[in-house]
């Protein structure tokens, strides 16, 4: 657990990591740690006792148990990589620290550990409290080696047949849309999702859909943001604006010269709009008719980003849910950097 901390401590450095993370390495790490190690001893305790050395018994437990300990991780890592592919960051980060932590534990269990038994040596019953005898069984008559005889025998029929079963599991990612989770995960009974409902239905513009958009004045040799007067920024918002209130989906942007509907200001701005103004930036507030958590979310997000905008010097932000599920590269316009809100 303490490696994969470190390994997400790292990658959290370059990237953003969910707080979710730990609970994974935690659970994930210690069940593995155990596992691992119970094999391992098991496996080195049985080379123990027919016989043979204890240089003899690490390298025989390295060669068997830990051969399938190597497998069995690399196989669980493998598969934990394909949660890199969602977008949301918190799915990669349970990608990040399931992967660390299994890479993490499978190294220990192949070399630390055996390191630890050549020195405990036949000491490694020492301590044991209860003591049972322990019948030979015969290997042949167990339920996994008549499995895996069975498999051997036919490889190639029982490869195609598990790759249909995993293709017929698979198929309904083809259609797959992605999400983040809203009211509707309640119950219908329930009071907050009913006001929720009401605001998306019964109303033209969704006030809890609204998202931001915020411009920045950017040097065009670089990143640092210049120093401008609150004059310009206006009127960049006011121009931007106008052309976000006239896209579909959109009911009305309010920022500091007022509220702008259907590419028109329509109320100008009063005292209270100065909040949209700060020093060498400013922002809007977008009221969609759409439902941002949806296609038409996403596909309002890129047309905003594919907005052409005064200069190669403004950076525009694009905030919101449906933000985060859209990739940078949907934007093409000129003018655009992207990052992410």
């Amino acid at each position: 657990m303490l490696g994969t901390f470190l390994s997400l401590y790292v990658i959290g450095s370059m990237t953003d990591v969910s707080v979710y993370a730990i609970n994974l390495t935690t659970a994930l790490g210690l069940g593995l740690a155990i596992d691992y190690s119970l094999f391992i001893v098991s496996r080195y305790r049985e080379e123990l006792r027919a016989g043979r050395s204890v240089e003899q018994s690490v390298v025989r437990t390295v060669e068997t148990a830990g051969k399938t300990i190597m497998i069995s991780a690399l196989t669980v890592a493998v598969s934990l990589s394909a949660l890199l592919v969602f977008p949301q960051y918190f799915l990669r980060s349970f990608a990040y620290a399931g992967i660390a932590v299994v890479l993490t534990a499978m190294v220990a269990s192949v070399v630390a550990l055996p390191s630890l038994l050549a020195v405990v040596g036949h000491r490694i019953d020492a301590l044991r409290i209860f003591k049972w005898r322990e019948t030979k069984k015969d290997e042949a008559d167990g339920f996994w080696y008549k499995m895996a005889t069975r498999v051997m025998r036919r490889p190639v029929p029982v490869a195609l047949g598990v790759v249909a079963v995993l293709l017929v599991l698979g198929a309904p990612f083809l259609r797959v849309q992605f999400g983040t989770a809203d009211d509707r995960v309640l119950s219908e009974s329930a009071p907050s999702r009913a006001v929720s409902e009401t605001l998306r239905t019964d109303f033209d513009g969704n006030e809890s859909e609204s998202f931001p958009i915020v411009i920045e004045r950017g040097d065009p040799s670089g990143d640092s943001v210049v120093e401008t007067g609150g004059l310009d920024v206006n009127s960049e918002l006011s121009a931007l604006a106008t052309s976000v209130s006239g896209l579909e989906g959109v009911a009305r942007v309010e920022t500091s010269s007022g509220t702008f509907v259907a590419g028109a200001l329509a109320e100008p701005g009063g005292p209270e709009s100065v909040r949209y103004l700060g020093e060498g930036t400013g922002w809007m507030s977008v009221v969609p008719t759409v439902e941002m958590a949806s296609s038409d979310g996403e596909d309002l997000v890129g047309e905003i980003r594919d907005l052409d905008v005064s200069g190669d010097a403004i950076e525009v932000l694009v905030g919101g849910q449906a933000a985060e599920l859209v990739t940078p590269n949907r934007r093409s316009g000129a003018g655009f950097r992207w990052r992410s809100p």
